[in-house]
């Protein structure tokens, strides 16, 4: 069997589709480890991958960054902006230690992700067959309408590094550097699902959503006061979520949303914030918690509102739940029209003002609630989405 290294930069809605993927690969007996900046390892290792790690650890200041929330441009505003100030860095100083690490390690495969520069420059330096597992059929659109002007320049110094090691490594230039090398031309495989897809412009080949919260808790579900909170009410249930870090920074959002709702008959379960907030903005219908599986708790939810994120957006589909969307950057404005084409989510209003009555309508509205229940069974169920992807991607070494 073949050993294998992912090349992962991101948060947890990057990371965790890997992670499933890796999974499935450890079960057909390949070696699988992680090869990723010091803080984004914790994410494998806490699933019990062999993690190789550089670099400082900086990257973790982007989940303070809160110019990174911007939807500006489609989220091309966020993409540059971590590209440039959080990818590059990186890559910059520690490009050599992640080229050592390939090469002692000598692996058969490396599975690149979109901003895993390291991995697939790295691959192409030591002859090393790679490959891409790429979340975002966005920024595959974007580059395949490269005319239209996004050309070398975006990503600024990311792209001006990669030009640079086209030139030493003497391969052919790519249009658009900063995608291009996210993009493998021996095979890319994007974890969307081609139902959910079926409308979509030019992606790469798809074979399901390998969804996998379980790295947010090794236990066997939400705490015992989650627990309580969900089965103590006959009320609607509503889950509010921003995914894995903008909801730890975001504080006005939450005191926004716990305004609104204050005296609506529901129950409410806010689900990613610090422990300040969480102490804050508790009350008698709201309970506000930390990260947990979403998979464990929507099962008792009636609607989820999110960000838009990979990961939250397929927990709400496979939940068979309706979506209120509040994109805020990267992929979230694309997965978020996704959703409203679907007819089984809505955008929450920008105004703060009109959050209640928007609430109130999704919860009421039958027909949004009848169609997330008939589109949940006709996805790929996550495990065989993973094993699918998993042998599409290792399909390139036969």
């Amino acid at each position: 069997m073949a050993r294998i290294v992912f090349s992962v930069f991101g948060s947890a809605g990057d990371i965790l589709p890997c992670i499933a993927v890796g999974n499935a690969l450890k079960g057909e007996g390949h070696d699988v480890a992680f090869m990723t900046p010091r803080w984004v390892g914790l994410y494998p290792r806490s699933a019990g991958f062999r993690t190789l790690v550089s670099g400082d650890g900086s990257e973790n200041q982007a989940l303070e960054d809160i110019e990174l929330f911007s939807a500006q441009f489609d989220g091309l505003a966020s993409w540059r902006r971590i590209t440039a100030d959080y990818v590059y860095p990186l890559v910059n100083e520690y490009y050599e230690s992640f080229l050592g690490i390939l090469a002692r390690e000598q692996p058969d495969l490396v599975i690149a992700t979109a901003q895993g520069y390291w991995g697939s420059v790295g691959a192409t330096e030591l002859g090393i067959p790679w490959v891409s597992f790429h979340l975002y059929p966005q920024l595959i659109e974007i580059r395949d309408r490269r005319r239209r002007g996004l050309g070398s320049r975006f990503g600024g110094p990311m792209a001006r590094w990669l030009i640079e090691q086209e030139r030493r490594l003497g391969v052919t230039p790519t249009s658009v550097p900063t995608i291009d090398w996210g993009v493998s031309p021996m095979r890319t495989v994007g974890p969307h699902d081609p139902f959910v897809l079926a409308n979509a412009g030019a992606l790469p080949q798809s074979f399901g959503f390998p969804y996998n919260d379980e790295v947010f808790s090794l236990s066997t579900g939400p705490t015992d006061d989650v627990a309580d909170f969900l089965g103590r009410s006959s009320a609607p249930t509503v889950v509010v979520s921003l995914g894995s870090f903008m909801g730890l920074v975001d504080s006005s959002f939450w005191q926004t949303m716990a305004l609104s709702v204050a005296d609506l008959h529901c129950s409410f379960l806010f689900v990613g914030l610090s422990s300040k907030d969480q102490r804050e903005f508790t009350q008698d219908n709201v309970h506000a918690t930390g990260h947990l599986p979403l998979s464990k708790v929507l099962p008792h939810a009636d609607l989820l509102i999110h960000h838009g994120g990979i990961g939250s957006t397929y927990a709400g589909l496979f939940a068979g739940i309706p979506s209120l969307i509040t994109p805020r950057a990267f992929d979230q404005c694309y997965n978020s029209r996704i959703l409203v084409s679907l007819g089984v989510g809505a955008l929450l209003p920008k105004s703060p003002h009109a959050y209640r009555n928007a609430i109130v309508g999704a919860l009421t509205d039958t027909e949004l609630s009848r169609r997330a229940r008939a589109l949940a069974p006709v996805l790929v169920p996550p495990q065989v989405a993973a094993l699918s992807i998993g042998r599409e991607l290792t399909d390139a070494l036969r």
